[in-house]
Protein backbone atom coordinates (compact mmCIF):
# COMPACT_ATOMS: atom_id res chain seq x y z
CA UNK A 1 0.00 0.00 0.00
CA UNK A 2 1.45 3.64 -0.74
CA UNK A 3 1.87 6.16 1.68
CA UNK A 4 -0.93 8.28 0.07
CA UNK A 5 -3.33 5.28 0.28
CA UNK A 6 -2.42 4.40 3.78
CA UNK A 7 -2.93 7.93 4.68
CA UNK A 8 -6.39 8.47 2.85
CA UNK A 9 -7.67 5.12 4.64
CA UNK A 10 -6.85 6.51 8.42
CA UNK A 11 -8.52 9.99 7.23
CA UNK A 12 -11.71 8.22 6.16
CA UNK A 13 -12.02 6.36 9.44
CA UNK A 14 -11.96 10.23 11.09
CA UNK A 15 -13.41 12.50 8.77
CA UNK A 16 -16.58 9.73 8.83
CA UNK A 17 -17.14 10.83 12.52
CA UNK A 18 -19.51 14.10 13.22
CA UNK A 19 -16.78 16.00 15.91
CA UNK A 20 -18.22 19.99 15.97
CA UNK A 21 -16.42 21.58 18.46
CA UNK A 22 -19.16 20.97 20.98
CA UNK A 23 -20.40 17.55 20.18
CA UNK A 24 -18.77 16.00 22.89
CA UNK A 25 -19.99 11.96 22.40
CA UNK A 26 -18.51 13.14 18.47
CA UNK A 27 -15.19 14.26 19.82
CA UNK A 28 -14.42 11.35 22.49
CA UNK A 29 -14.99 8.86 19.55
CA UNK A 30 -12.10 11.01 17.19
CA UNK A 31 -9.92 10.84 20.03
CA UNK A 32 -10.14 7.22 20.44
CA UNK A 33 -9.64 6.59 16.90
CA UNK A 34 -6.76 8.41 16.70
CA UNK A 35 -5.40 7.00 20.00
CA UNK A 36 -5.68 3.59 18.98
CA UNK A 37 -3.82 4.23 15.32
CA UNK A 38 -0.79 5.54 17.58
CA UNK A 39 -0.69 3.12 20.04
CA UNK A 40 -0.49 0.32 16.72
CA UNK A 41 2.65 2.06 15.48
CA UNK A 42 4.39 1.98 18.84
CA UNK A 43 3.17 5.55 20.62
CA UNK A 44 1.59 5.87 24.13
CA UNK A 45 -2.05 7.77 24.05
CA UNK A 46 -3.78 9.38 26.52
CA UNK A 47 -7.34 10.85 26.58
CA UNK A 48 -7.72 13.72 29.01
CA UNK A 49 -10.63 15.23 30.29
CA UNK A 50 -10.12 18.73 30.25
CA UNK A 51 -13.83 20.53 30.97
CA UNK A 52 -17.59 19.87 31.19
CA UNK A 53 -18.21 21.95 28.54
CA UNK A 54 -15.48 20.96 25.97
CA UNK A 55 -14.31 18.07 24.11
CA UNK A 56 -11.69 15.30 25.55
CA UNK A 57 -8.02 16.14 24.26
CA UNK A 58 -5.38 13.63 23.06
CA UNK A 59 -2.24 13.49 24.28
CA UNK A 60 0.25 10.90 22.04
CA UNK A 61 4.15 10.83 22.73
CA UNK A 62 6.97 7.68 21.56
CA UNK A 63 8.94 8.46 25.15
CA UNK A 64 6.28 8.18 27.95
CA UNK A 65 8.81 8.88 30.48
CA UNK A 66 10.34 12.15 28.79
CA UNK A 67 10.34 15.05 31.14
CA UNK A 68 10.74 17.34 28.39
CA UNK A 69 9.82 16.84 24.43
CA UNK A 70 12.25 17.92 21.72
CA UNK A 71 9.53 19.02 19.69
CA UNK A 72 5.46 19.11 19.87
CA UNK A 73 3.22 18.51 17.22
CA UNK A 74 0.37 19.70 16.74
CA UNK A 75 -3.74 19.66 15.41
CA UNK A 76 -7.19 19.67 16.66
CA UNK A 77 -10.03 17.53 16.05
CA UNK A 78 -13.16 19.66 15.89
CA UNK A 79 -14.83 21.28 13.19
CA UNK A 80 -17.30 23.72 12.22
CA UNK A 81 -20.02 21.24 10.52
CA UNK A 82 -23.29 19.88 12.67
CA UNK A 83 -23.93 16.48 13.77
CA UNK A 84 -25.56 14.87 10.34
CA UNK A 85 -23.14 16.14 8.02
CA UNK A 86 -20.77 13.09 7.70
CA UNK A 87 -23.72 11.08 6.70
CA UNK A 88 -24.69 13.79 4.73
CA UNK A 89 -21.34 14.62 2.34
CA UNK A 90 -19.10 11.29 3.49
CA UNK A 91 -15.59 11.25 2.84
CA UNK A 92 -14.31 10.48 -0.75
CA UNK A 93 -11.62 10.99 -3.25
CA UNK A 94 -10.77 11.39 -6.49
CA UNK A 95 -7.29 11.45 -8.37
CA UNK A 96 -6.60 15.04 -7.46
CA UNK A 97 -8.70 15.95 -4.08
CA UNK A 98 -10.29 14.23 -1.10
CA UNK A 99 -13.21 16.27 0.70
CA UNK A 100 -15.47 15.37 3.58
CA UNK A 101 -16.25 18.03 6.59
CA UNK A 102 -12.97 18.63 7.93
CA UNK A 103 -10.75 16.79 5.58
CA UNK A 104 -8.54 19.24 5.45
CA UNK A 105 -9.26 21.60 8.58
CA UNK A 106 -7.93 19.78 10.77
CA UNK A 107 -8.58 16.15 10.33
CA UNK A 108 -6.13 15.60 7.51
CA UNK A 109 -3.27 17.76 10.21
CA UNK A 110 -4.59 15.14 12.61
CA UNK A 111 -3.88 11.83 10.62
CA UNK A 112 -0.60 13.45 8.85
CA UNK A 113 0.98 13.49 12.25
CA UNK A 114 0.30 9.83 12.25
CA UNK A 115 1.78 9.62 8.87
CA UNK A 116 5.20 11.12 9.68
CA UNK A 117 5.41 9.59 13.25
CA UNK A 118 4.70 6.00 11.15
CA UNK A 119 7.08 6.71 8.11
CA UNK A 120 10.02 8.26 10.72
CA UNK A 121 12.60 5.47 10.79
CA UNK A 122 12.89 3.72 14.33
CA UNK A 123 16.34 4.94 14.70
CA UNK A 124 15.36 8.29 14.53
CA UNK A 125 12.43 8.17 16.92
CA UNK A 126 14.90 6.44 19.17
CA UNK A 127 16.65 9.45 19.39
CA UNK A 128 13.72 12.08 19.60
CA UNK A 129 11.03 13.17 22.39
CA UNK A 130 8.04 13.58 20.36
CA UNK A 131 4.80 15.44 21.81
CA UNK A 132 1.54 15.28 20.20
CA UNK A 133 -1.76 16.92 21.50
CA UNK A 134 -4.85 17.21 19.27
CA UNK A 135 -7.43 19.40 20.76
CA UNK A 136 -11.40 19.66 20.47
CA UNK A 137 -12.20 23.59 20.62
CA UNK A 138 -9.90 25.45 18.39
CA UNK A 139 -13.03 26.08 16.36
CA UNK A 140 -14.01 28.13 19.44
CA UNK A 141 -11.10 29.69 20.32
CA UNK A 142 -9.42 27.38 22.32
CA UNK A 143 -11.19 28.75 25.08
CA UNK A 144 -10.61 25.70 27.09
CA UNK A 145 -8.09 23.66 25.84
CA UNK A 146 -5.53 26.90 26.11
CA UNK A 147 -4.28 25.77 29.60
CA UNK A 148 -3.78 21.69 28.34
CA UNK A 149 -1.96 22.76 25.57
CA UNK A 150 0.29 25.09 27.06
CA UNK A 151 1.42 22.50 30.01
CA UNK A 152 3.11 20.33 27.14
CA UNK A 153 4.28 23.52 25.29
CA UNK A 154 6.63 24.15 28.28
CA UNK A 155 7.83 20.85 27.81
CA UNK A 156 8.80 21.27 24.29
CA UNK A 157 11.77 22.90 22.74
CA UNK A 158 9.74 24.12 19.12
CA UNK A 159 6.46 23.16 17.54
CA UNK A 160 5.10 22.46 14.42
CA UNK A 161 1.03 23.07 14.09
CA UNK A 162 -0.60 20.79 11.38
CA UNK A 163 -3.10 23.53 10.70
CA UNK A 164 -3.93 23.41 6.54
CA UNK A 165 -0.98 25.06 4.58
CA UNK A 166 -2.69 27.60 2.46
CA UNK A 167 -4.23 27.57 -1.41
CA UNK A 168 -0.93 27.20 -3.45
CA UNK A 169 0.90 25.44 -0.23
CA UNK A 170 2.43 28.20 1.38
CA UNK A 171 3.48 27.36 5.28
CA UNK A 172 2.70 29.78 8.28
CA UNK A 173 5.48 31.55 9.50
CA UNK A 174 3.64 34.10 11.97
CA UNK A 175 -0.02 34.58 12.79
CA UNK A 176 -1.39 37.98 14.56
CA UNK A 177 -2.34 38.82 17.93
CA UNK A 178 -6.27 39.39 18.40
CA UNK A 179 -8.72 40.25 21.64
CA UNK A 180 -12.81 39.96 21.46
CA UNK A 181 -14.49 42.28 24.27
CA UNK A 182 -18.46 42.98 24.40
CA UNK A 183 -19.27 46.71 25.54
CA UNK A 184 -23.16 46.93 26.66
CA UNK A 185 -23.84 50.48 27.03
CA UNK A 186 -26.64 51.47 29.59
CA UNK A 187 -28.92 54.39 29.21
CA UNK A 188 -32.76 55.68 30.44
CA UNK A 189 -35.44 55.10 28.45
CA UNK A 190 -37.96 57.50 27.78
CA UNK A 191 -40.48 58.36 25.03
CA UNK A 192 -38.61 60.28 21.94
CA UNK A 193 -41.65 62.43 21.33
CA UNK A 194 -43.07 63.81 24.36
CA UNK A 195 -39.69 64.03 26.81
CA UNK A 196 -36.66 62.82 25.12
CA UNK A 197 -34.86 65.41 27.36
CA UNK A 198 -35.57 62.53 30.04
CA UNK A 199 -33.56 59.49 28.30
CA UNK A 200 -30.10 58.48 28.56
CA UNK A 201 -29.57 57.54 24.73
CA UNK A 202 -27.38 54.26 24.51
CA UNK A 203 -27.49 53.87 21.01
CA UNK A 204 -26.23 56.96 20.46
CA UNK A 205 -23.49 56.77 22.80
CA UNK A 206 -22.39 53.28 21.42
CA UNK A 207 -22.25 55.00 18.13
CA UNK A 208 -19.97 57.61 19.08
CA UNK A 209 -17.83 54.65 20.96
CA UNK A 210 -17.74 53.00 17.90
CA UNK A 211 -17.16 55.42 15.55
CA UNK A 212 -14.01 56.49 18.02
CA UNK A 213 -12.47 53.36 18.19
CA UNK A 214 -12.55 52.22 14.31
CA UNK A 215 -10.40 55.81 13.80
CA UNK A 216 -7.65 53.49 15.02
CA UNK A 217 -7.67 50.95 12.44
CA UNK A 218 -4.72 51.12 10.72
CA UNK A 219 -4.99 48.15 7.47
CA UNK A 220 -1.60 49.30 6.09
CA UNK A 221 -0.07 48.50 9.41
CA UNK A 222 -1.82 45.32 9.80
CA UNK A 223 -3.99 46.50 12.66
CA UNK A 224 -7.67 46.03 11.95
CA UNK A 225 -10.60 46.67 14.13
CA UNK A 226 -13.92 44.78 13.60
CA UNK A 227 -17.10 45.77 15.21
CA UNK A 228 -19.78 42.57 14.76
CA UNK A 229 -22.49 41.92 16.26
CA UNK A 230 -24.14 45.41 16.94
CA UNK A 231 -27.61 45.70 18.94
CA UNK A 232 -29.68 48.22 20.77
CA UNK A 233 -32.98 50.04 21.48
CA UNK A 234 -36.86 48.87 21.48
CA UNK A 235 -39.00 51.06 19.28
CA UNK A 236 -38.70 53.74 16.89
CA UNK A 237 -40.39 56.05 19.60
CA UNK A 238 -38.03 55.18 22.26
CA UNK A 239 -34.99 56.29 23.64
CA UNK A 240 -32.98 53.92 23.63
CA UNK A 241 -32.17 52.48 27.62
CA UNK A 242 -29.83 49.73 26.55
CA UNK A 243 -26.95 48.95 23.22
CA UNK A 244 -24.96 46.18 23.15
CA UNK A 245 -21.79 45.72 20.36
CA UNK A 246 -18.54 43.24 20.09
CA UNK A 247 -14.97 44.17 18.63
CA UNK A 248 -12.32 41.80 17.99
CA UNK A 249 -9.23 43.14 16.52
CA UNK A 250 -6.08 42.26 14.85
CA UNK A 251 -2.10 42.95 14.92
CA UNK A 252 1.17 41.94 13.64
CA UNK A 253 2.68 43.05 16.79
CA UNK A 254 1.76 42.57 20.39
CA UNK A 255 2.49 46.44 20.71
CA UNK A 256 0.25 46.86 18.63
CA UNK A 257 -2.42 45.24 19.42
CA UNK A 258 -1.70 46.24 23.31
CA UNK A 259 -1.74 49.96 22.44
CA UNK A 260 -4.59 49.16 20.72
CA UNK A 261 -6.50 47.42 23.69
CA UNK A 262 -5.88 50.40 26.28
CA UNK A 263 -6.56 53.00 23.62
CA UNK A 264 -10.47 50.93 23.57
CA UNK A 265 -10.31 50.68 27.86
CA UNK A 266 -9.96 53.73 28.06
CA UNK A 267 -12.17 54.64 25.50
CA UNK A 268 -15.13 52.60 27.22
CA UNK A 269 -14.21 54.50 30.36
CA UNK A 270 -15.80 57.93 28.57
CA UNK A 271 -18.93 59.20 28.99
CA UNK A 272 -20.37 59.28 25.47
CA UNK A 273 -23.95 61.02 26.11
CA UNK A 274 -24.73 62.06 29.75
CA UNK A 275 -26.03 59.80 31.79
CA UNK A 276 -25.09 56.06 29.84
CA UNK A 277 -22.59 53.85 31.37
CA UNK A 278 -20.47 51.02 29.51
CA UNK A 279 -19.88 47.68 31.13
CA UNK A 280 -16.72 45.95 29.62
CA UNK A 281 -16.32 41.77 29.60
CA UNK A 282 -13.36 40.09 27.64
CA UNK A 283 -13.99 37.02 25.97
CA UNK A 284 -11.10 36.22 24.40
CA UNK A 285 -7.41 36.89 23.43
CA UNK A 286 -4.34 35.65 22.10
CA UNK A 287 -0.70 36.64 21.47
CA UNK A 288 1.21 36.96 17.51
CA UNK A 289 3.13 34.09 16.51
CA UNK A 290 5.98 36.62 15.93
CA UNK A 291 8.16 35.51 13.18
CA UNK A 292 11.56 35.86 15.48
CA UNK A 293 15.22 35.46 15.53
CA UNK A 294 14.54 31.82 16.86
CA UNK A 295 11.77 31.19 15.03
CA UNK A 296 13.67 32.21 11.75
CA UNK A 297 16.13 29.87 12.77
CA UNK A 298 13.66 26.44 13.04
CA UNK A 299 12.17 28.13 9.88
CA UNK A 300 15.81 28.00 8.01
CA UNK A 301 16.25 24.22 9.55
CA UNK A 302 12.84 23.27 7.90
CA UNK A 303 13.35 24.79 4.76
CA UNK A 304 17.18 22.59 4.62
CA UNK A 305 14.87 19.50 5.79
CA UNK A 306 12.91 20.29 2.76
CA UNK A 307 15.46 20.74 0.19
CA UNK A 308 16.75 17.23 1.10
CA UNK A 309 13.63 15.60 0.10
CA UNK A 310 12.90 18.23 -3.37
CA UNK A 311 9.85 20.09 -1.60
CA UNK A 312 10.00 23.62 -2.37
CA UNK A 313 8.92 25.98 0.85
CA UNK A 314 6.94 29.23 0.96
CA UNK A 315 6.03 31.08 3.20
CA UNK A 316 3.19 33.46 4.38
CA UNK A 317 1.81 35.85 7.18
CA UNK A 318 -1.59 35.11 8.14
CA UNK A 319 -4.47 37.40 9.83
CA UNK A 320 -6.46 34.39 11.42
CA UNK A 321 -5.40 32.62 14.70
CA UNK A 322 -4.62 28.97 15.77
CA UNK A 323 -3.29 26.94 18.27
CA UNK A 324 0.51 28.18 17.33
CA UNK A 325 -0.98 31.63 18.92
CA UNK A 326 -1.60 29.48 22.18
CA UNK A 327 1.31 27.32 22.12
CA UNK A 328 3.94 30.00 21.18
CA UNK A 329 2.75 32.10 24.06
CA UNK A 330 5.28 30.30 25.99
CA UNK A 331 8.09 31.44 23.74
CA UNK A 332 9.12 27.94 21.60
CA UNK A 333 9.66 28.49 18.01
CA UNK A 334 6.47 27.91 16.57
CA UNK A 335 5.65 27.04 12.40
CA UNK A 336 2.33 26.50 10.82
CA UNK A 337 0.53 25.02 8.03
CA UNK A 338 2.43 21.97 8.34
CA UNK A 339 -0.88 20.37 7.70
CA UNK A 340 -1.79 19.26 3.48
CA UNK A 341 -2.82 21.73 1.28
CA UNK A 342 -6.58 22.64 -0.12
CA UNK A 343 -8.89 25.34 -0.06
CA UNK A 344 -12.77 26.62 0.80
CA UNK A 345 -12.19 25.69 4.40
CA UNK A 346 -15.39 25.68 6.97
CA UNK A 347 -18.11 25.28 3.66
CA UNK A 348 -19.65 22.37 1.55
CA UNK A 349 -16.71 22.64 -1.28
CA UNK A 350 -13.63 22.01 1.55
CA UNK A 351 -11.27 20.05 -0.55
CA UNK A 352 -7.20 18.57 0.37
CA UNK A 353 -5.11 18.38 -2.56
CA UNK A 354 -3.40 14.87 -2.48
CA UNK A 355 -0.52 15.67 -4.40
CA UNK A 356 0.83 17.52 -0.80
CA UNK A 357 -0.20 14.32 1.64
CA UNK A 358 3.31 12.52 0.23
CA UNK A 359 5.38 16.11 0.23
CA UNK A 360 4.89 17.18 3.66
CA UNK A 361 4.89 13.97 5.35
CA UNK A 362 8.40 13.44 3.51
CA UNK A 363 9.09 17.17 4.95
CA UNK A 364 8.37 16.59 8.38
CA UNK A 365 10.21 13.26 8.66
CA UNK A 366 12.90 14.83 6.75
CA UNK A 367 12.91 17.73 9.99
CA UNK A 368 12.80 14.84 12.70
CA UNK A 369 15.78 13.09 11.36
CA UNK A 370 18.01 16.71 11.09
CA UNK A 371 16.99 16.92 14.54
CA UNK A 372 17.43 13.60 15.49
CA UNK A 373 21.74 14.33 13.73
CA UNK A 374 21.99 16.55 15.61
CA UNK A 375 21.55 14.97 18.99
CA UNK A 376 23.71 12.55 17.61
Amino acid sequence: MTMRQAYLDDLRDIVNIDSQSCDLPGLRKVAETLKAKFEAIGCVGRIDHIDDRAGDCLFVTNKPDAETFDIMMDARMDTVFPHGTAAERPFSYDDVKAYGPGALDCKGGCVMMLHVLKNTPKEVLDKLAICITCNSDEEILTVYSTPWLQSFAKRSKCALIYEPARKDGELVCARKAASSYEFVFHGKASHAGVSPETGCDAVMAMVKFISAVKSHEDRAAGIVINCSPVEGGQTPTTIADYARCQFRFFAWTNEDHDRIRDIILDYAKKEWEPGVTIDVRQINTASAMTFNDETKSFAAMLEEAARRVDVDVKWIRAGGLSDGNRISAVGIPTLDGLGPSGFHLHNDKEYLDLKSIDEHIRMSVSLLTMMAEQKS
